[in-house]
């Protein structure tokens, strides 16, 4: 009731300075450690045998708000904001805050997808339930194209946060064209077929996007669930 009456006077203040939030941390984490401790002692006068009354999900539930507590309770202590596989949701512990800086969520919440395109086929290279920096997929996925088809691709095209100065010595190693914006500041002159070739690559980029919407609204991309 305690930790209950904490969380709803927090979220009905309009401004919640750190001092009231970390004063309703404590009590959450107060408030857990009494409850798990009553749990625990209460296993200890009966017999293990009380554990068989749980299903395969309930197991799953209970590690999961153990870890968290722990999770929770270190961040607390150690005055730090995160922490290595942070748990957000005891029925969903895969999941991980991931911030995109959108308007509409600066944060979300999924599987991140690497894939690529070739001839109209989608591959999906890599996926993972972790924040990573996505540009670390774009060698991977090179190699990948060179184990699938047995030769190195001609062109590559991807978003500009595929492209950083290490990406770019890969690509230029591998003799691979590569037609996105150079890094730094632009050429006071173009030239016309660069140019055209630039522009040619940015609408082609453009079929991984609709890709990834045709997926999610024809396919039920946005419908996976994880085990």
């Amino acid at each position: 009731m305690e930790a209950s009456q904490a969380f709803i006077c927090l979220i009905k203040k309009k401004r919640k300075g750190k001092k009231l939030i970390d004063k309703t941390r404590l009590i959450q984490i107060r408030c857990l450690k009494a409850d798990f401790q009553t749990f625990l002692d209460f296993l200890g006068r009966h017999t293990s045998d009380l554990l068989s009354c749980f299903s395969r999900h309930d197991f799953k539930c209970l590690n999961a708000a153990f870890k968290m507590f722990e999770q929770q309770k270190m961040m607390f202590e150690q005055n730090v904001r995160k922490c290595a596989d942070r748990i957000i949701s005891i029925y969903q512990p895969h999941l991980r805050p991931i911030v995109r800086g959108k308007a509409k969520a600066k944060v979300e919440f999924g599987a991140k997808v690497g894939a690529s395109i070739v001839n109209g086929y989608t591959y999906v290279d890599h996926r993972s339930w972790d924040a990573y920096n996505e540009s670390s997929d774009l060698v991977t996925q090179m190699e990948l194209y060179k184990k699938r088809f047995g030769m190195l691709l001609r062109e590559v095209q991807a978003d500009k946060l595929y492209l950083g100065k290490e990406n770019r010595k890969y690509i230029k190693a591998c003799h691979v064209d590569c037609y996105n914006h150079p890094l730094g500041r632009p050429p006071k002159e173009e030239n016309d077929e660069h140019a055209e070739d630039k522009r040619r690559a940015v609408g082609e980029r453009n079929w991984i996007e609709a890709t990834f919407g045709t997926s999610k609204r024809v396919y039920r991309a946005n419908d996976i669930r994880r085990n």
